[in-house]
């Protein structure tokens, strides 16, 4: 049995994330790095195809057509292959996360693999909890613009209306961000769910709202401290940048090295991010399976389930009894004669 199958508090979880991902940092990398290089391929492909078209463009017209083409390609080609790395990427960390957390192996190709073979199951389940949890602020959203649209038509001008409308604008985006939010943090572990348990994606969602009952001030924690470590981190490119531009300018013509180095310093500040972006992702997916299965501890005695599996204690069910053998038939060689014995023939001398 693996020794996280216990539970844990706040500052434990987050150890064990830590201490799964520092020792298998290259396959939480390598899975967690294909979005990453989606975009950087994407960039540097458009990049190229941008500059070239700069540089024999001879019309005012061609730039414009070019990028319109530019953008369609994108769309048509970048996002969906984004979208597909994205789905690999989180399916294949928590894939592996499962089997880590359990106590056993799995490689980089094993774990692309088992997504592989379940992809439109994975795109599919990721598309509804989205929608599962949006769901009720688009509906917020569309009724507020009906409503701004409404009073904006009948051209009514009062500086008390405005303000009116104004705050319960307000109100509404408030509650609606808080409400997404909760709703969030409520679903945060359907994909756990549903990888693990292999239930219907609208049964996994309603085991992931009961599984989090109780664990989601920790799960928002976990989030916010995220968050702080990717501001962090993209204060760090923005510093880099500045060092870089402030080096440039004063090692020679303002104008010149002032523009060279503002573009380094930008290219510098997008790796940058990029690559610790790439870094901190495989966190956000680990997390999730670990509070998992330490919800499944707290409230199943899961820990005392897989104990017994491992053990081979676990109760099967007896195979069905086949017609032959309901009843067992009695020797071929044993006669039963039901008739009444016939008396012996005496023989007269």
């Amino acid at each position: 049995m693996s020794e996280a199958l216990r539970p844990m508090t706040l500052g434990e979880i987050l150890d064990r994330t830590v201490q799964l991902y520092r020792r298998n940092f290259w396959l939480f990398l390598g899975i967690s790095a294909l979005p990453i290089l989606v975009m950087i391929a994407a960039g540097v492909v458009f990049g190229i195809v941008f500059g070239g078209a700069a540089v024999f463009a001879r019309g005012d017209s061609e730039p414009s057509v070019i990028a319109i083409v530019g953008v369609v390609a994108l769309l048509l080609v970048a996002l969906p292959a984004l979208i597909v790395a994205s789905v690999f990427s989180r399916a294949g960390v928590m894939q592996a996360a499962v089997h880590l957390n359990r106590g056993e192996k799995i490689t980089i190709r094993a774990a692309l693999a088992s997504v592989r073979d379940k992809f439109w199951n994975y795109l599919g389940f990721l598309f509804l909890q989205g929608l599962w949890i949006a769901l009720p602020a688009i509906i917020a959203g569309v009724v507020v613009a009906v409503a701004i649209f409404q009073m904006t038509s009948n051209g009514s001008n009062n500086i008390g209306s405005s303000i009116a409308l104004g705050f319960a604008i307000f109100i509404a985006v408030v509650l609606g961000v808080g409400f997404t939010v909760w709703r969030a943090l409520g679903y945060s572990l359907g994909l756990p769910v549903y990888m693990v348990e292999k239930k219907p994606a609208v049964e996994s969602l309603q085991r992931a709202w009961q599984l989090s009952e109780g664990t989601r001030g920790r799960i928002f924690v976990l989030y916010l401290l995220l968050m702080a470590l990717s501001f962090a981190a993209a204060m760090l490119g923005g510093m880099v940048m500045l060092i870089v531009i402030g080096i440039g300018t004063a090692m020679g013509d303002r104008i010149a090295a002032g523009s060279t180095a503002m573009i380094v310093g930008e290219i510098l500040r997008l790796t940058i991010n990029l690559l610790l972006s790439m870094i901190l992702a495989p966190v956000s997916y680990i997390a999730p399976v670990l509070f998992y299965f330490d919800q499944r501890v707290r409230k199943e005695g899961y820990d005392i389930e897989w104990m017994m599996e491992q053990a081979g204690l676990a109760p099967q069910a007896e195979p069905a009894a086949t017609p032959d053998a309901a009843a067992p038939l009695p020797p071929a060689e044993t006669v039963i004669s039901l008739s009444p014995a016939a008396p012996d023939t005496v023989k007269e001398p």
